[in-house]
């Protein structure tokens, strides 16, 4: 039986990364109770995967596991995910909370990993200046330029990052804080929110420092 987990990530756990993340999920899994399905072959790996894994650092109220198990949830589906979502939170450390445990649509036959468009981030920065025009002004070129590193030749290149920008604003302003939102694309081809907003920060020539960043995850979007 196939099952879609959702949880968040907070706090400690945005430094974990995401293949300790994928174990850490799986021996939960299994001291629970659980008997992941494994794939066959010479090297078996358990049928588990996240469907978007997200940047180091970053926190996340909405990621989205699937994972196939042996046997389905015991007590039927309601009764079985309600109870696989408390069994999992008592075992897991603070800063990962299951939000809930279901089956999966069985119209949905691909992957949620093979499926994702796009992803939606708040980004909480130091106070600056009002920076409407300036955002409205940076999104009306024709190309947005920034560094980015090839996968193929690992070489570091200035590319058009505007088609991969879905929407990009400033949400709200109180005390020394300020609030972007951000949706960009992700999957076969993606954009880091930080990426944009370093690019945004070049343009309007403000001082950029990351370590005065701090960026959540908060809606993924598929096909």
């Amino acid at each position: 039986m196939k099952y879609v987990i959702r949880f968040e990530k907070t706090d400690l756990m945005v430094f974990i990364s995401h293949l300790d993340l994928q174990r850490l999920l799986l021996r939960a899994l299994r001291m629970a109770g659980y008997r992941p399905a494994y794939s066959h072959g010479f090297n078996p790996h358990p049928k588990l995967s996240i469907a978007l894994p997200l940047p180091l650092g970053f926190s996340s109220s909405c990621e989205l596991m699937e994972v196939e198990l042996e046997v389905g949830l015991p007590g039927g589906d309601a009764k079985g995910a309600r109870s696989a979502a408390q069994k999992l939170n008592e075992i897991l450390p603070d800063g990962l909370n299951i939000l809930s445990v279901e089956e999966k649509d069985e119209r949905v036959s691909r992957s949620y990993s093979a499926l994702v468009t796009g992803a939606a981030y708040e980004i909480l920065a130091k106070e600056l200046p009002d920076l409407e025009d300036s955002v409205a002004v940076f999104l009306s070129q024709e190309q947005i330029l920034a560094p980015k590193k090839i996968k193929k030749t690992g070489k570091i290149e200035q590319v058009d990052i505007k088609p991969l920008i879905q929407e990009f604003r400033v949400e709200k302003k109180w005390g020394l804080m300020t609030q972007f939102a951000c949706r960009v694309a992700a999957g076969a081809k993606s954009l880091n929110p930080l990426t944009l907003l370093e690019a945004f920060y070049a343009h309007a020539g403000l001082p950029y420092n990351p370590a005065e960043i701090t960026v959540r995850r908060t809606q993924i979007f598929f096909d």
